[in-house]
């Protein structure tokens, strides 16, 4: 399964905002427990490190 993972998701992991912090590292986490690949866009991640 594949799952885009949008720039607000990332946004609120590194800046650790509650309470969409704990939804979005759970998210994130999904990735090395299952068949799951996560993936974002250039965009998202340009967003991100503004």
């Amino acid at each position: 399964m594949r799952i885009f993972v949008d720039a607000n998701v990332i946004v609120s992991v590194l800046n650790k905002e509650y309470p969409l912090f704990t939804w979005s590292s759970r998210l994130l986490s999904l990735q090395e427990k299952r068949n799951i690949q996560l993936f974002t866009s250039p965009i998202s991640i340009s967003v991100t490190l503004k």
